[in-house]
């Protein structure tokens, strides 16, 4: 089901339509009136979303009314995960590691928020990032000035 689902959102239009559905129910007309390609068109779109379980179909009277089905997205949203938390173990490592290192030590204490809760901290700069600018660099910047 993934790959259907990967397939039928690759098209920009069928997203669009998917935004159009997420919060209420449109007849395939009403959806064929905010783009410019035919009806036929839009009903083909609407089939492909519809098979891979992104949007649902209901019938009144002789109109078809869909709708998003944000639970079709389950096994996408699954897969991505999977990317997300991998990712935040190895940054949760590369911290403790960092930390660690003793690149930290004297700089702050455990659960310091503020400068004043920090014992004999020196005032350090920081490039953007949050990294400690180092020696050399504190150098070569003070001398760019110039």
């Amino acid at each position: 089901m993934l790959d259907l689902v990967l397939q039928a959102i690759a098209e920009p239009r069928r997203r669009e339509i998917l935004l159009l559905l997420r919060s209420t129910e449109r007849s395939s007309g009403e959806i064929a009136t905010h783009f410019e390609v035919t009806r036929p068109a839009i009903s083909q779109h609407l089939q492909v979303l519809a098979a891979a379980g992104l949007v649902m179909v209901r019938r009144k009277g002789t109109q078809r009314l869909y709708r998003a089905r944000p639970e079709g997205f389950e096994d996408l949203r699954s897969f991505l995960e999977g990317f997300w938390d991998e990712h935040l173990q190895i940054l949760k490592q590369e911290a403790a590691d960092y930390a660690g290192s003793g690149m930290l030590s004297g700089w702050c204490k455990k659960g310091a928020h503020r400068e004043d809760e920090v014992e004999g901290a020196e005032q350090q700069p920081f490039k953007p990032g949050g990294f400690p600018v180092q020696a050399d660099e504190r150098v070569e910047s003070s001398h760019q000035g110039k």
